[in-house]
């Protein structure tokens, strides 16, 4: 008898059940689906980020501009923009911008990156923030 119940304590599951590891792969799965879409929002938020800091950037830019011409925006292009710039483009992304509007007093420049397709922010020195959608 107590040869017996030596027997049945001594010996210890070995492993894990089918079921225990099913459990433990849909947890790891609903982890999964939770983290990975807010991963990728975060990476198009700090894309955004990027853009809108290019924008101001180009910004003072133009302001400088106006500076060195008297005052006015006039004779204000696209590659004077982007010579006048200089450093403050960001090297390790591709964000494009275009000095889309510009008249003596005022101008509107556009934005796009790369990896945020369909998507052009704009800054006008009307408004002062880089805002959603075309000039």
């Amino acid at each position: 008898m107590l040869d017996r119940t030596t027997r049945t304590e001594g010996t210890a599951d070995q492993g894990f059940t089918l079921i225990e590891l099913l459990v433990v792969m849909i947890i790891i799965g609903i982890l999964a689906a939770i983290a990975i879409p807010t991963y990728l929002s975060q990476r198009d938020n700090a894309y955004k980020a990027a853009l809108k800091n290019d924008l101001k950037n180009a910004a003072t830019a133009a302001e400088t501009w106006a500076v060195h011409n008297s005052g006015s925006y006039l004779g204000l292009e696209d590659t004077t923009l982007a010579g006048e710039r200089g450093q403050g483009i960001s090297q390790a992304i591709e964000v494009t911008v275009n000095a889309a509007i510009v008249t003596a007093t005022t101008y509107c420049i556009e934005g796009v990156h790369d990896s945020l397709p369909g998507q052009t922010w704009h800054y006008s020195n009307l408004v002062g923030v880089p805002s959603p959608g075309t000039c």
